[in-house]
């Protein structure tokens, strides 16, 4: 098995959080396997000038940096995203959905949360 890279989180819930109107990435995993993310909300997202990963300009409201294969065993689920790098950020992988391009740029509402979306900040790992 694969190990992530040195520093990175693997294996963490990132549930029911609402970051808005931050400059960088909204929620962002990087090099890192195993994580859920469900039932959080983030949007308005990326409106700064630089990214933190060099392959992925522009910001994103979600972001996953694993690309081969595609999210990399990170499961995506029930969030409410504007924009998103990658069909896998949108939806979990094998169900895409039609609107699930980063440009499509609306959001899409998933199933509610049993807890109410806490303040929060960005997270990534």
């Amino acid at each position: 098995m694969n190990s992530p890279p040195q520093g990175c989180g693997t294996r963490t819930t990132i549930q029911a959080n609402r970051v808005t109107n931050n400059p960088a990435h909204g929620i962002a995993l990087g090099k890192s396997q195993g994580n859920i993310v469900r039932g959080n909300l983030a949007v308005g997202n990326g409106f700064g000038s630089m990214t933190s990963y060099a392959s992925d300009p522009p910001y994103t409201d979600g972001f996953d940096l694993n690309v081969d294969p595609a999210c990399d065993n990170n499961t995506w689920l029930g969030n409410t995203f504007g924009t998103v790098n990658q069909p896998c950020v949108r939806h979990h992988l094998g169900a895409p959905s039609a609107r699930a391009s980063h440009a499509a740029g609306k959001a899409e509402v998933g199933p509610s949360s049993s807890q109410p979306p806490r303040r929060g900040g960005r997270a990534k790992l």
